[in-house]
C-alpha cells in the first residue's frame, strides 16, 4: 500500500473512485499498526467544471439559462453557482444527477441592462477538504439591450452667425449607430453620422427648430433624444413689401401692413421720415388726403439688436380737393374798391389750369381769362392756386364767382358770391368824426370840473400838510426779502413773522462693512452683528482662539456652501475669492471674501468640534441701477385710455422706485399711469430708484403725445351777446401734435348758409407756442348783420376739432333808424354843442388864470402878522392816531387827543390877528 498524503491527489478528477476502510483497529503499545486506502481508475489530471449557455450573448427582457456540469467524481461533486461572492440558491438553480455526472442549472429569468458583465462563476467541491481543493469555472455574462438617449442641453440659444453644438449621449450594447435629422425639412449632411455631437459652424435664423437624435443597435426599440435649436437674430422686415405705394384721395380705409421677423419678437411700429410722428402697425388713415402723402418708415425694434428700417413712399392720387368747395362765400365791397379772390387745389396729377367764371345776378355765366382781368396761376408740389383781381369794382360786377378745375379723376369748384355796395356818404364821415371829437371835449370838461370839486386844481397855498398815517402793527423788521433766509417755501404775513420751510431729510450712509467677532479660549463667545459690504468691495469675517490644540479643525461654513477649510489649508480651489488668513499658532482663522458678489450674501459659520458653532449675517449691498433698455422717449397717443411706463430698478437692498415730472414736486408710483393721455402730460419724466444708504439713481424719459386736435370748448356751443356798434374778439385755442397748418373760420348766418373768413376781410390772428395755436378773429363795430354762428376748425393727420360760438348782435335800446335830413340837423346841433364847449373850456381856462376862480380863502383884509399855532398831532409829534385837520376859520380845530395820553407839542404864535391873546391861552390850556 502507497501512502498518500493530503495534496498529492485531488479527488474530484473524472473516472477516479476510491475507497477508504475506515477501521475501528488497536493495537498494543510498542507495536506496528497499519491503516489501508486505495483508488480504482485513477485518472492522471484534475479538470474543473464544464459550463455551457453563455457561449451567445444574451438580449436584455428574455431568459437565459445556464449549464455546469462535474463527472467521474466520487462521490459526486457538490456544484455551487456564485454571483460574484455571493452564491446563488433558490428556485434559479436546479440541479441534475445521472451516473456518474452531476449538472447544475443557473436560469436568469429576464435579462436586463445591469446584467451585462456580470460574472458568474461555478465551483465543484468534495466533502474532503483536507484531501482535495474546490475547483472553479467562471464566464462574463454579455447582454444585448437596446439604446437609451440622454441629451444633457434640450433647449439650445445662440446669436445668428454663431456655433451651435446639439449633443445626444447614448448608452447601448452593442454600441449603437447615431443619425441626425429634422423632422420636416432636407436631410442633413452625412459628416455628422455616427457623431454624438451635431454641431453647426455658423447659425442662421433658418436653423432655428427641432433636432432629432435617433440611435439603433439592432436590438429594439430604437431610442431618439430631441434638441430645440433657439436662434436669436435681428429684426426682419419682409423684403416683399414695395418701396413706394398709391392711395386714393378720399380712401376711407386705406392700411399699410409690416411683416417683421426677428427673435426675439419685434415691435412694429410707423413713423413719418424725418419726423416724430409714430403709428401703431398697421398704418391707418380714416380717411386719406392729400397731405398724407410722403415717405412712412417701418421700423422694428428687439433688445439687443439695433433698429431696422424700412422706407415706403405713400403717393395719393386722385380728384382734385379745393378749400371751401363744398360752402359758398359770401364776400361783400364798396364801389371803387379793389376786391382779390382766390382758390387753391390739391391734386395729384395737378390739373393744367383753374377757370375762372362769372354768373350775374341773372343767371348769365361768362368764362374770365387773363385779357380782362387779372388772373395769377402758382403751382407747387401737388398744390396749385389762382387769384382773381378785381379794380375798382362797381354795382354791375355783383354775382357769383366761381373757380372750377378738373384732372383725370374728377372735377371740383367753389362758388364765391359777391355783393357790391355803394360807398358810405362822406356826411357820415364827417358826422362820425365830430361825434368823436365832441366826446373828447365833453370828457375833458367833466374832468376838469371833477378836479376843480376834488380840490385837484384851485388847491390853497395854505393847505396844512396831512400828517402820514401811523405804521400799522404788525409790520416789524423780520422776514424781509434781504433777511438772508434760505430754501422759503412759503412767505405769510402772519403779524410780521416768516414761516421758514422745514429743513429736508439728511441721507443715510453706510457706516461700516465687513464682519468681525472674537473668540477667547475653548468655549468662545462670538457677538453676530448685521454688517454690510458694498458689491465689489472686501469683506473680512474674524475667528481666532486660545488654547487651541493640534487636534482640532477649524472649519468655515457659508453661502454658497464653502468646503471645508481646515487649519492646514489655505485657499480653496473651488472659491479662489474665499481665502482663510492669519495666524495657526496664534489660533487666528479670518476668512477674506474678496469682490463681494450678492450671492455671497447670507450666514457665515465658524465652527470647531465640541463646540456651538457662532453664526454671523454678512449682507452685501448694491445701489439701485435702473434697467439700461428703457427707452429715452416713448410715445403716447391723445385719449388713449391706458397709457403706462414700467421702470425696473436692481439692487440691494431693494429700491423704492417712483416716477416725478421733471423741475417738479409731482410724484407718481410705478409704475406711471395716466387714466387718460391729454396734451398736458407731454414732457420729461424721472424714474427715481432710491435706497438707504446710497444717492438716488434717475432716468429721464421724455413722453411724446401725438393724435388729433383738441380744442378748448369744443363740446359746447358758447352764446355772446352785443350790441351794434362793439367790437367782438372770438378766440380759438387748439393743443395737437403734429399742429395743423391752420385754424379756419367760418361764418353761418341765420338762414344756414356758410362764409369762409380770410385774413383779406377779417383781422384774424394766429400765434403758435409748441403744441399750442391759437386764433382769434376780430370784428369791430358790429352790426345786426353780423349775427350769426362763428365757426373755429382745424384738421391734422389723425383727425379734426371744432368750436361753434353764436353771436347775437341787438340794436341799442334807444336807437333809431334816422334819414338823411335828420343826419344833417344832428351834424348842425353836435357841431354848435362843440362851439359852446369849446368857448368854455377857454373862459375856464382865461379866468383861472386871471383869478376869477380859484380865489384864496383868506380875504386880503384878513391879517397873517402873528404868528399861528401848530394844533397837536402834527407830523413831528409824535402822535399816532392823526386822521385829520380841518380848517375852520382860519383856525386850526384838532380832533380830541385820546385818553390817558398829553399833547407835547408847543403852541403857535399868530401875529397881527385881533383875537391872538384869546388863542393863545387857549393853546395854554390845551397843553
Amino acid at each position: 500500500m502507497e501512502q498518500v498524503t493530503e495534496h498529492e491527489r485531488n479527488p474530484f478528477i473524472d473516472g477516479v473512485s476510491y475507497n477508504a476502510v475506515p477501521l475501528h483497529t488497536a493495537v498494543l503499545l510498542g507495536h506496528t499498526a497499519t491503516l489501508h486506502c486505495s483508488f480504482n481508475d485513477l485518472s492522471a489530471d484534475d479538470v474543473p467544471p464544464t459550463l455551457r449557455g453563455a457561449e451567445i450573448p444574451g438580449k436584455a427582457g428574455k431568459q437565459m439559462e445556464l449549464s455546469c456540469t462535474s463527472s467521474g467524481g466520487h462521490p459526486p461533486a457538490q456544484l455551487t453557482w456564485y454571483n460574484g461572492t455571493e452564491a446563488v440558491t433558490g428556485q434559479h438553480v436546479i440541479q441534475k444527477e445521472s451516473e456518474g455526472r452531476v449538472e447544475l442549472d443557473l436560469i436568469l429569468r429576464r435579462l436586463t441592462k445591469w446584467d451585462n458583465g456580470m460574472n458568474l462563476t461555478c465551483r465543484a467541491s468534495q466533502p474532503f477538504p483536507e484531501i482535495t481543493s474546490a475547483q472553479d469555472s467562471w464566464t462574463v455574462l454579455q447582454v444585448y439591450y437596446p439604446p437609451s438617449v440622454t441629451v444633457p442641453v434640450p433647449s439650445v440659444r445662440v446669436v445668428e452667425g454663431v456655433t451651435a453644438d446639439l449633443t445626444c449621449l447614448v448608452e447601448s450594447n452593442p454600441p449603437a449607430t447615431i443619425r441626425w435629422t429634422r423632422p420636416g425639412h432636407s436631410a442633413l449632411p452625412n459628416d455628422n453620422i455616427g457623431q454624438k455631437i451635431f454641431r453647426i459652424p455658423s447659425t442662421s435664423h433658418q436653423d432655428a427648430g427641432v433636432y432629432q437624435c435617433t440611435a439603433d443597435n439592432g436590438v429594439q426599440p430604437v431610442a431618439v433624444g430631441t434638441v430645440t435649436l433657439e436662434v436669436l437674430y435681428p429684426p426682419l422686415i419682409n423684403p416683399s413689401m414695395d418701396d413706394k405705394v398709391t392711395a386714393l384721395q378720399d380712401d376711407d380705409d386705406f392700411s399699410l401692413n409690416c411683416l417683421v421677423e426677428g427673435n426675439p419678437k419685434p415691435k412694429v411700429m410707423w413713423r413719418r421720415k424725418n419726423t416724430k410722428l409714430h403709428w401703431k402697425n398697421p398704418l391707418r388713415f380714416n380717411r386719406v388726403r392729400y397731405d398724407v402723402e410722403g415717405t412712412y418708415q417701418c421700423v422694428g425694434i428687439s433688445d439687443g439688436f439695433p433698429q431696422t428700417t424700412k422706407d415706403v413712399f405713400v403717393d395719393v392720387l386722385g380728384k382734385p380737393y379745393m378749400e371751401g368747395e363744398e360752402d359758398t362765400t359770401m364776400p361783400s365791397a364798396y364801389t371803387g374798391e379793389t376786391l382779390r379772390l382766390g382758390c387753391t387745389v390739391e391734386a395729384d396729377p395737378l390739373p393744367p389750369r383753374i377757370n375762372w367764371i362769372w354768373r350775374n345776378n341773372y343767371g348769365q355765366e361768362t368764362e374770365l381769362d387773363d385779357a380782362d382781368f387779372r388772373i395769377v396761376t402758382t403751382r407747387r408740389n401737388q398744390e396749385m392756386t389762382s387769384s382773381l383781381t378785381i379794380q375798382n369794382v362797381a354795382m354791375k360786377d355783383s354775382g357769383s364767382y366761381i373757380c372750377k378745375t378738373t384732372n383725370m379723376f374728377g372735377s371740383a369748384k367753389r362758388d364765391m358770391h359777391l355783393e357790391v355796395k355803394e360807398s358810405a356818404p362822406n356826411l357820415v364821415i364827417i358826422t362820425s368824426i365830430t361825434a368823436g371829437g365832441v366826446l373828447v371835449v365833453t370828457v375833458a370838461v367833466i374832468l376838469v370840473v371833477i378836479a376843480k370839486k376834488k380840490g385837484w386844481i384851485c388847491k390853497s397855498h395854505l393847505d396844512a400838510l396831512r400828517p402820514m398815517p401811523p405804521v400799522p402793527k404788525y409790520v416789524y423788521n423780520t422776514g424781509t426779502i434781504d433777511s438772508g433766509v434760505e430754501d422759503l417755501q412759503e412767505l405769510q404775513e402772519m403779524y410780521g413773522t416768516l414761516k421758514p420751510r422745514p429743513p429736508p431729510r439728511m441721507e443715510k450712509k453706510w457706516e461700516s462693512v465687513g464682519l468681525s467677532y472674537s473668540v477667547d479660549g475653548v468655549s468662545y463667545n462670538a457677538v453676530p452683528l448685521p454688517t454690510a459690504v458694498l458689491l465689489g468691495h472686501t469683506a473680512t469675517l474674524h475667528c481666532s482662539f486660545h488654547n487651541l490644540s493640534p487636534e482640532d479643525v477649524v472649519n468655515w461654513l457659508g453661502p454658497p456652501r464653502l468646503t471645508q477649510i481646515t487649519s492646514g489649508r489655505r485657499v480653496d480651489p473651488k472659491y479662489p475669492r474665499h481665502q482663510v488668513v492669519g495666524d495657526e499658532k496664534k489660533g487666528e482663522f479670518h476668512l477674506l471674501i474678496q469682490d463681494a458678489h450678492l450671492e455671497d450674501g447670507g450666514t457665515y459659520t465658524c465652527c470647531i468640534f465640541g463646540l456651538t458653532p457662532k453664526e454671523a449675517k454678512l449682507t452685501v449691498v448694491d445701489p439701485p441701477l435702473i434697467n439700461p433698455s428703457m427707452y429715452d422717449k416713448v410715445t403716447a397717443l391723445q385719449d388713449d385710455g391706458d397709457f403706462s411706463l414700467n421702470c425696473l430698478v436692481e439692487g440691494n437692498p431693494k429700491p423704492k422706485v417712483t416716477w416725478r415730472r421733471k423741475n417738479t414736486k409731482l410724484y407718481w408710483k410705478n409704475p406711471l399711469r395716466f387714466n387718460r393721455v391729454r396734451y398736458d402730460v407731454e414732457g420729461t419724466y424721472q424714474c427715481v430708484g432710491t435706497s438707504d444708504g446710497f444717492p438716488q439713481t434717475t432716468k429721464d424719459v421724455f413722453v411724446d403725445v401725438l393724435g388729433k386736435p383738441y380744442m378748448d370748448g369744443e363740446g359746447d356751443t358758447a352764446m355772446l351777446s352785443v350790441d351794434t356798434g362793439e367790437t367782438v374778439r372770438l378766440g380759438c385755442t387748439v393743443a395737437a401734435d403734429p399742429l395743423p397748418s391752420r385754424i379756419n373760420w367760418i361764418w353761418r348766418n341765420n338762414y344756414g348758409q356758410e362764409t369762409d373768413l380770410d385774413n383779406a376781410d377779417f383781422d384774424i390772428v394766429t400765434s403758435r407756442r409748441n403744441q399750442e395755436m391759437t386764433s382769434t378773429l376780430t370784428l369791430q363795430n358790429v352790426a345786426v348783420n353780423d349775427s350769426g354762428s362763428y365757426i373755429c376748425e382745424t384738421t391734422n393727420m389723425f383727425g379734426s376739432a371744432k368750436r361753434d360760438m353764436h353771436l347775437e348782435v341787438k340794436e341799442p335800446p334807444n336807437l333809431v333808424m334816422i334819414t338823411s335830413n335828420q343826419i344833417k340837423i344832428k351834424t348842425f346841433v353836435t357841431a354848435g354843442v362843440l362851439l359852446v364847449v369849446t368857448v368854455a373850456v377857454i373862459f375856464i381856462v382865461i379866468a383861472k388864470k386871471k383869478g376869477w376862480i380859484c380865489k384864496s380863502h383868506l380875504d386880503d383884509s384878513f391879517d397873517l402878522s402873528a404868528s399861528r399855532p401848530m394844533p397837536p398831532g402834527t407830523i413831528d409829534s409824535d402822535v399816532e392816531g392823526l386822521q385829520e385837520l380841518q380848517e375852520m376859520y382860519g383856525t386850526l380845530k384838532p380832533r380830541p387827543p385820546p385818553r390817558m395820553k398829553k399833547w407835547e407839542s408847543v403852541g403857535l404864535s399868530y401875529s397881527g390877528l385881533v383875537h391872538s391873546t384869546s388863542l393863545q391861552s387857549y393853546s395854554t390850556e390845551e397843553q
